[in-house]
């Protein structure tokens, strides 16, 4: 388990075999690699991911700007094939700040319920 940018480079040359990813779905990087549903492994879905945050109280407009300003990175088919694919990454975009807001507090939400299955503690 780790995320794909540190084992890509390995799975590519041969030096380790990937069995499957967490993800909902086959990473476009390795379409070849099911995932763990398609292992019959029920119940564990999980993904990385990368986002931009600004501090609290940052002005509207200027997150309206960073948010469509990122989206035409991630948009950019020479960087996601490129600089994501390469190790191993697929972009991701939302469609507004508000989506983002309700995606991060979902996989938070998630999180929370391992975290508390798991009795993990913060010290």
């Amino acid at each position: 388990m780790g995320l794909p940018s540190s084992f890509a480079p390995h799975v590519r040359s041969g030096k380790i075999r990937a069995l499957a990813v967490s993800s909902a779905k086959r990473m476009a990087a390795f379409p070849e690699v099911p995932t763990l549903m398609e292992r019959a492994v029920v119940g564990v879905e999980y993904e990385s991911w990368y986002g931009l945050f600004a501090p609290a109280g940052t002005p509207r407009p200027v997150i309206e700007r960073l948010h469509a300003e990122l989206g035409k990175v991630v948009r950019d088919k020479a960087y996601g094939d490129e600089k994501l694919g390469k190790i191993g990454l697929d972009p991701f975009e939302t469609p507004s700040p508000a989506a983002a807001a309700a995606f991060l507090r979902n996989f938070y939400g998630t999180l929370a319920v391992v975290v508390k299955k798991a009795g993990i503690k913060a010290d």
